[in-house]
């Protein structure tokens, strides 16, 4: 049976690494080249059962946690195209939805540009989006 859960729940899928990113990626139609891809955030459970993020997101929406989820995106984003570089792999942008509550983060942009730069990144690689939910 599904359940809502709570902003303590998902803390602790993050804090056991339990939320995922899943890429979807975004083709140019003309060409038919990946052109950039779209996080997205899954949780999957250590005994591989799959959280939908509609019982998940909600709680964390209500109040300013769901930057926490945002910030680990970013984090895991960053990680994942370092590994890339390093591989010798050229990566693609990925866009991150970033909630409403990063208004009041008069430090957001410096923040994400230090993540990118921890990670020996091009900052276009990173781009960002807030959904226009009131």
């Amino acid at each position: 049976m599904d359940r809502k859960y709570l902003t303590g729940d998902v803390l602790a899928a993050m804090a056991n690494r339990e939320i995922q990113v899943y890429y979807q990626p975004k083709y140019d139609a003309t060409t038919n080249r990946l052109k950039s891809a779209e996080a997205l955030a899954r949780w999957i459970r250590k005994d591989g059962s799959v959280v939908l993020p509609e019982l998940f997101l909600p709680s964390l929406e209500q109040s300013d946690a769901i930057t926490v989820l945002d910030w680990y995106m970013v984090e895991e984003v960053c990680a994942f195209l370092e590994r890339l570089k390093a591989e010798g792999i050229k990566p693609q942008p990925v866009s991150i939805n970033f909630s409403r509550w990063h208004l009041h983060e008069e430090d957001m942009p410096k923040r994400l540009a230090a993540l990118a730069d921890s990670h020996h990144l091009d900052h276009n690689l990173i781009s960002w989006r807030s959904p226009s939910r009131p």
